[in-house]
């Protein structure tokens, strides 16, 4: 009810959880798709696999998927992106303080075998890093752009007396080949730099004109499907 001078006028409200668009995907030529992203949430991954089975039915013969300024600490968003593009094996490993490892996500056998290409730099983080790695190390994707930001921690919240608590780093996520890249990211296939000169990175990103590492990528994916 909202009173207006002195009218009451009654109002009937639907909650609904909105379903924001977290996947963009465009067609960079007439056989090769690319595949950006905003942010990654728990609606990411589904997002990603509609258009990704929207992109099969269609004969789309290469992927160019870019994770640039991607971040999170959710390993089960990386591992259902990585999911349907892996064949059947382990996608993440922990490695503790001592380097004991433990297997932490597997993939299925159900794998689209579409040839790709990952955008990753600097601004590729956390888990967004892993799925990088995953791709890398199954041999199912060349990397084009530069080194990620290099933070695979693994973290604990403690709770302590007095209602404070306390952030532990525990572990470090490790990929396929049980490397971890917490210290010094996942490198590139092709290092190609980003010239930030030439305007703002929103601007830039999927700039068929502007973005360096984009260009390079599309020709590393082109060769791929001859």
């Amino acid at each position: 009810t909202i009173q207006q001078d002195s009218q009451e006028n009654n109002y009937e409200l639907t909650l609904r959880a909105i379903d924001v668009p977290t996947v963009k995907t465009t067609m960079a030529s007439d056989d090769i798709a690319y595949i950006s992203f905003t942010e990654w949430n728990g609606t990411t991954a589904d997002q990603f696999i509609a258009q990704l089975n929207t992109l099969k039915a269609q004969g789309v013969r290469g992927i160019l998927l870019d994770v640039r300024g991607i971040t999170s600490n959710e390993l089960s968003y990386a591992v259902r992106i990585a999911d349907p593009l892996l064949p059947s094996g382990t996608v993440a490993y922990s490695r503790d303080k001592i380097g004991s490892l433990t297997a932490v996500a597997q993939s299925d056998a159900n794998c689209w075998d579409v040839p790709m290409v990952v955008l990753a730099d600097e601004t590729t983080g956390g888990t967004a890093e892993l799925l990088v790695m995953a791709l890398q190390d199954f041999g199912r994707a060349k990397v084009v752009g530069g080194r990620t930001a290099g933070n695979g921690d693994i973290t604990e919240i403690f709770k302590l007396s007095g209602g404070s608590a306390i952030q532990v780093t525990t572990a470090q996520y490790a990929g396929p080949k049980q490397k971890t890249f917490g210290e010094h990211g996942v490198g590139p296939d092709y290092e190609v730099e980003l010239a930030a000169s030439e305007g703002s990175r929103s601007d830039i990103l999927g700039n068929a004109e502007l973005d360096a590492p984009y260009k390079k990528a599309m020709e590393v994916l082109a060769a791929a499907i001859r």
